[in-house]
């Protein structure tokens, strides 16, 4: 993580930011994050640029058809991490199922 954070709290953080990127629709617009054209909470900015630079997110291209917002998705490593964090949580992969739970 970029500053530093308890280890509980660094491994939601980015369970979180993950979990996002997994519900899809994440894009980074001017150093920002949206998710389906809404940002995401401030204390996911960090994280997510943190998966971005260890290789575990990646960004596409910009889209010249959307003022060169930039979709992120997840790297087979990153649903490697994603898998691993979900199982210490004891949660499925799969973010609908468990909205009512995490919400």
């Amino acid at each position: 993580m970029t500053e530093q954070l308890p280890l509980i709290t660094a491994n939601l953080t980015v369970w979180l930011a993950l979990r996002r990127v997994t519900e899809g629709g994440v894009a980074l617009l001017g150093g920002s994050y949206y998710q389906h054209g809404r940002p995401v909470p401030h204390y996911l900015n960090a994280p997510l640029k943190d998966l971005i630079d260890a290789g575990r997110l990646t960004l596409a291209e910009a889209d010249l058809n959307s003022a060169g917002m930039r979709k992120v998705t997840l790297t087979d490593v990153g649903r490697e991490l994603y898998a691993t964090l979900c199982g210490k949580r004891g949660v499925s992969e799969s973010p609908k199922r468990d909205r009512h739970v995490l919400d």
